[in-house]
């Protein structure tokens, strides 16, 4: 059950993904704006990156990769399931890669939108990105679980 519900939340988010994806030009540069007024009004930018970066290239950018993270971070333990980690990370990473690819031919027939390889390279950074910490995170459930199991174990022995 909780494999299916990986896949649709993956099926779903890519199609947010196409979504945002199809909006063209001045619909998405509107979208971005309002974030890039909260951001600007903030000044978390003048602590970050000053002028060198404009803020509406920071929030596109960090919105392909975040996107693409969670993408990753949910495809992972549907690809890996049972086998090799490794394996499913790379596997992972190339699906999230070949999406992103996809995604950005896909904007080129989008009103006022191109394909941008260093979007996919974001996108990808974002996707591996997601598998490492979703790797990590599975590692400390399962350190945690042998802990807990072992106390219990040892609990047990003691009142024998």
């Amino acid at each position: 059950m909780k494999r299916y519900l990986l896949i649709l939340g993956a099926v779903l988010w890519m199609g947010i993904i196409f979504g945002f994806s199809s909006r063209d030009i001045s619909a998405s540069l509107k979208q971005s704006d309002v974030i890039v007024k909260v951001v600007k009004d903030s000044q978390v930018l003048d602590k970050v990156a000053g002028e060198r970066i404009p803020a509406s290239t920071l929030v596109r950018k960090t919105a392909h990769f975040s996107i693409y993270f969670v993408l990753a971070f949910i495809l992972y333990p549907v690809i890996k399931r049972d086998g090799s980690g490794l394996k499913g990370a790379l596997i992972t990473v190339l699906a999230v890669f070949l999406y992103a690819c996809s995604d950005e031919f896909h904007q080129t027939f989008v009103k006022g939108r191109g394909a941008h390889f260093t979007d996919v390279l974001i996108d990808s950074f974002g996707g591996i990105t997601g598998v490492l910490i979703s790797m990590k995170l599975e590692w400390l459930l399962k350190r945690y679980t042998r802990r807990a199991k072992l106390q219990r174990e040892l609990g047990e022995l003691a009142n024998r």
